[in-house]
């Protein structure tokens, strides 16, 4: 979904029979929704109680506005890259040089349908730091909505490595399969040892 789609019309569009939004957007808008809650906890992060954090909270909101515009556009970007693959698919292959120039497309298209989805796991990288400084400074009567951005977060790392390897298995390309497996595996060991961090904090405050 876009800012002025409406989250209704997203979901009906999820569940339509056309393959576009598919499990690529939902796992951006995952993300979105998780830097949406930390920039929650950031505006309700004010007043005289707060005074002394007034200027990294500050700090904080102006880097998750662009974290969550950064998600919604590799929302956008991800179904753009599958409709291109989806059309590549149907180019003509009727004799030797269309084959090859149809494989040469869709080899291409499987390459860019895979970096929107890595994208969104470095994004939730560039996220991490702002829970662990919020889950610090934060609202502390907001602590479970960090500990449910973090869920969020984690479900966008495991959701777009789904998309990123159905992507990179077809690309013909061993060395870009295993840089991105390379990726994702770091990704998935930080995010996991940042959940733990962040979620015992928050069962502690329970």
């Amino acid at each position: 979904m876009n800012e002025q789609e409406s989250l209704q019309d997203y979901l009906n569009r999820l569940a339509s029979s056309d393959p576009t939004p598919g499990g690529g957007a939902a796992a951006a808008v995952s993300g979105a929704q998780a830097v949406a809650l930390l920039l929650m906890v950031c505006r309700l992060t004010t007043g005289k109680k707060f005074a002394s954090v007034s200027e990294q909270i500050n700090e904080l909101e102006t880097l998750l506005i662009q974290n969550k515009s950064a998600f919604l556009a590799l929302k956008d970007e991800d179904e753009k890259a599958f409709q291109e693959l989806m059309s590549c698919y149907k180019l003509p292959k009727s004799n030797e040089d269309e084959a090859a120039i149809r494989l040469a497309k869709i080899r291409e298209s499987l390459y860019l349908a895979a970096r929107a989805p890595m994208q969104m796991i470095e994004e939730v990288l560039r996220v991490l730091p702002s829970t662990s400084t919020l889950i610090r400074i934060g609202n502390k009567n907001l602590i479970t909505d960090i500990g449910v951005a973090v869920h969020l977060l984690d479900t966008t790392v495991q959701s777009a490595r789904l998309n990123v390897l159905i992507n990179t298995r077809l690309v013909d390309n061993p060395d870009f399969d295993k840089e991105c497996r390379r990726v994702i595996s770091i990704a998935e060991k930080l995010i996991s040892a940042h959940k733990k961090e962040v979620m015992e904090v928050v069962e502690n405050f329970l």
